[in-house]
């Protein structure tokens, strides 16, 4: 099916790759194409590629695992651990009602983009002069520090809306909780990241952002799609990891999601070392599909978003050229993650749905 449906539509694709586990049974991994434009290299399950917001599970687990040990509760106000953000701009007197289990559910009502941190950079004007890109290829993670985001918190973030009351996606939440994150670990992200995930699982091809010179062969490229239908090479934006991140900023590979994704299904010869990863009880309320609000119909857990009627559980993301999509079915334990480095609309939409038809062909 898989071989079916993307061979069949290669020419919209460069590289690509899909993994697919069940509890109990054979993992199934595909993956085509190449890693670069110049097509010297190919796809493997060992090419290193951008996360893009499904790095925002990963985030999601270490502010629940914090929780955990007592270090913050999820009901606490933000400002407990971010005192600025009681300087936040828009709605008056909300901020303080604003709590880390909103940002965990995109329902802070605080602007959805870090993008809005940086007027001068993504405005409306420096769009238009760019000729309408698909989307503007500047990279603030290149420079940006604790010190450049605080300020530029203070003077452009807002609240558009009451906290609680709509679910909004927003990046900048993330990049608020891993700043929270790293306050209270005293590490930085990537850093708790790698020591609490990364490492236990064997997940040894994940990093933040700047690839490691040994590695750095097996790096696929990322191409945004241009108006006028072509792509632009993106792999320019590789940046050293910067503080704070949250949003995204994972690299990783095939072979090392299907580690996490053994862990999301519970499958391990040694159980009670997932355990001591994440208890299984957090993981499963990080997946609980939860509504707050009048809204109805968009269901979120602690990070994870939920899919219904399917009841799929997990994440899409995209960033500097790359498209992913990680979905968990918590009733047969399954779980499916797909990738790929061309990153337009169109193509999104078309790998949600051939994600979903994949679990539901597989599932049922």
């Amino acid at each position: 099916m898989a071989t079916f449906l993307i061979e069949a539509n290669l020419k919209y694709f460069l590289g690509f790759g899909i993994a697919i586990c069940e509890k109990g049974e054979p993992d199934y991994t595909f993956v085509t194409g190449s890693a670069a434009s110049d097509y010297l290299r190919s796809f493997t399950d060992s090419t290193i590629f951008n996360l893009g917001s499904v790095s925002k599970l990963f985030t999601a687990m270490a502010v629940v695992r914090l929780a955990g040990i007592g270090a913050l509760k999820l009901e606490d106000p933000v400002y407990f651990h971010f005192p600025e953000f009681l300087e936040i701009q828009g709605r008056k007197g909300q901020a303080h009602r604003v709590t880390v289990l909103d940002l965990l559910q995109h329902r802070s009502g605080i602007v959805a983009s870090m993008e809005d941190l940086y007027p001068e950079l993504f405005g409306k004007d420096v769009i238009h002069q760019e000729n309408e890109r698909y989307e503007n290829t500047f990279n603030y993670r290149a420079f940006l520090t604790t010190e450049d985001f605080l300020r530029r918190f203070q003077l452009y973030a807002r609240i558009e809306s009451a906290p609680g009351k709509r679910y909004a996606f927003s990046n900048l939440g993330y990049v608020i909780l891993g700043y929270i994150a790293e306050k209270i670990s005293s590490r930085n992200l990537g850093e708790f990241v790698t020591n609490e995930f990364f490492v236990p699982l064997g997940m040894n091809d994940s990093h933040y952002y700047r690839t490691p010179d040994d590695m750095a062969h097996r790096l696929a490229f990322g191409y945004y799609r241009l108006n006028d239908g072509s792509y632009l090479n993106v792999h320019e934006n590789e940046v050293e990891s910067p503080s704070p991140t949250g949003d995204g900023g994972i690299k990783t590979t095939i072979r090392d999601m299907l580690k996490f994704m053994k862990f999301l299904i519970g499958e391990s010869e040694d159980p009670e070392a997932l355990q001591k990863i994440l208890p299984r009880t957090a993981l499963l309320e990080m997946i609980s599909p939860l509504t707050r609000g009048p809204d109805k119909q968009t269901y979120t857990g602690l990070g994870f978003h939920n899919i219904q009627p399917y009841n799929f559980s997990g994440h899409a993301g995209g960033w500097d050229g790359f498209l992913s999509i990680l979905y968990y079915h918590p009733e047969t334990h399954s779980c499916l993650f797909l990738i790929t480095n061309r990153e337009d609309n169109e193509l999104f939409q078309f790998l949600q749905v051939y994600s979903i038809y994949a679990m539901n062909r597989r599932l049922f």
